[in-house]
């Protein structure tokens, strides 16, 4: 990744991921902890929204933008809590992972990750 910045709310600097050992280039996102992740938008240098990924309990799909074949996106998680509760509308997660199907790069310039922090459910709340 470039040295310069995304999800600075800085429009004039972006992150330019490097292609990995399988020439695909991706950006990641920790998140820190579980969220369940509801929206993710990508942001052009002009403001514009770039791609817009609407996620369910499943997978996140992109909609509405001719880009959207040329990226998929993951959200993922590296410890299975069983005591979380299938929401629909979200996806549990602790990172957010974008990737370019294609063999070029790509940059972000903003990137925001809209949903809630990731609540438990006990068995006493069923």
């Amino acid at each position: 990744v470039s040295t310069q910045s995304t999800g600075d709310l800085d429009l004039k600097t972006y992150a330019s991921p490097a292609k990995g050992s399988d020439g695909v280039a991706w950006f990641m996102v920790h998140l820190g902890q579980v969220y369940c992740v509801k929206q993710i938008l990508t942001f052009l240098k002009d403001g514009s929204t770039h791609l817009n990924f609407n996620c369910d309990q499943d997978e996140c799909e992109c909609e509405g933008h001719g880009s959207c074949p040329l990226y998929s996106l993951t959200v993922s998680r590296k410890k299975r809590d069983t005591d979380l509760k299938p929401v629909s509308g979200c996806k549990y997660g602790d990172s957010v992972k974008l990737q370019r199907k294609s063999h070029t790069g790509f940059r972000v310039t903003e990137i925001a990750i809209v949903g809630n922090e990731g609540v438990p459910c006990k068995i006493t709340d069923l």
